[in-house]
């Protein structure tokens, strides 16, 4: 969270100083790293059918990840939801409402080629959830209900099961 200053010299250029600011930890990095790989190993392993989320925590890091990633991935043919390492937090029921729209239809106009989806933004195919036993509080919530509401199968290891962390 610091400034810090750096001398840049280039190859046959004269020497530049800059200021920036250094990050506090590189675990947002080391995230953003491990998520990007998640995803690229995903679609090449599926030739680009499946999409893929993962989801952080149940507060505001992890609807904002859902978020961005939703858009992206909801009309694959099948969709891999990851909760394992999920914080927990409030707002599964958020993210479980939109998994469980059911598509029953297109939306064809006559003026444009695409086609939208009907709801709009509900999945196309085929869901699986990842967990595992660092899923915690409403992340051990989600993995239950998306048994429960028969959104696909649960895969992983055993959540812990507290529900509530404190």
């Amino acid at each position: 969270g610091r400034y810090v200053q750096l001398r840049i010299q280039r190859k046959d250029s004269p020497a530049q100083e800059i200021t920036v600011r250094a990050l506090k930890s590189v675990k947002p990095l080391l995230y953003r790293r491990w998520v990007e790989n998640n995803r690229r190993i995903v679609t090449e392993k599926s030739q680009g059918k499946l999409g893929y989320i993962h989801i952080p925590d149940m507060g505001k890091a992890g609807i904002a990840e859902f978020l961005r990633s939703y858009p992206i991935a909801y009309d694959a043919q099948g969709l891999i939801i990851d909760v394992r390492f999920n914080g927990g937090g409030h707002v599964s029921t958020l993210i479980l409402q939109r998994l469980a729209l059911k598509r029953f239809g297109l939306d064809l106009t006559r003026w444009h080629d695409a086609n939208f989806a009907y709801p709009i933004s509900s999945p196309r195919g085929c869901m699986v959830a990842l967990c595992n036993e660092h899923a915690g509080s409403d992340g051990d919530m989600f993995s239950f209900s998306f048994k429960r509401l028969g959104l696909g199968p649960l895969l992983g290891t055993r959540t812990w099961g507290g529900v509530v962390g404190i």
